[in-house]
């Protein structure tokens, strides 16, 4: 039996789609870094975590601590079954149920290199859009709807 939701947020939208599946499926939800609090090693969980350069975070310890069930890759790029597959095999992730949920962007919440790589990219885009570039800044598509397919593998396997 599954007992909680695990999951890695750079910005904030993958904390988000593990409230709303918190309150879907009734499970507990907590950060990579506060689930030692509350789980014993191998324990079932779902694992949600920001995607950066095709790379699941946080996926890599929750493998070593826990025994995840599926994992759910959050970032930007439209859905697509080629970019799941790509997903899938990137984080290894070939023998386990594989959800992709196209998460949001805000640069006031990006820190370091990521921020100044995406801020100068940001400012050519703008240049090509006639110098506005407040869309480019923020995005959000989190929502229950996104949830679907994995909330249909929760009911089958739980």
């Amino acid at each position: 039996m599954i007992k909680a939701i695990v999951y890695k947020s750079n910005t904030g939208f993958t904390k988000k789609y593990a409230e709303l599946l918190s309150t879907e499926t009734s499970l507990p939800h907590y950060s990579i870094e506060e689930s030692d609090k509350h789980l014993q090693k191998d324990d079932k969980i779902i694992f949600l975590g920001c995607i950066m350069a095709g790379s699941i975070k946080g996926l890599r310890k929750a493998k070593q601590r826990y025994n995840i069930r599926a994992a759910a890759g959050v970032g930007m790029t439209e859905p697509s079954a080629e970019y799941l597959a790509t997903l899938r095999k990137t984080n290894r992730l070939e023998s386990m149920p594989c959800f992709y949920l196209r998460g949001g962007f805000d640069i006031d919440k990006l820190h370091g290199l990521s921020r100044l790589i995406l801020s100068a990219a940001n400012s050519a885009a703008a240049k090509k859009n006639g110098g506005n570039n407040t869309e480019l800044n923020r995005a959000d598509y989190v929502s229950s709807e996104n949830l679907c397919e994995l909330m249909d593998w929760y009911r089958r396997n739980n």
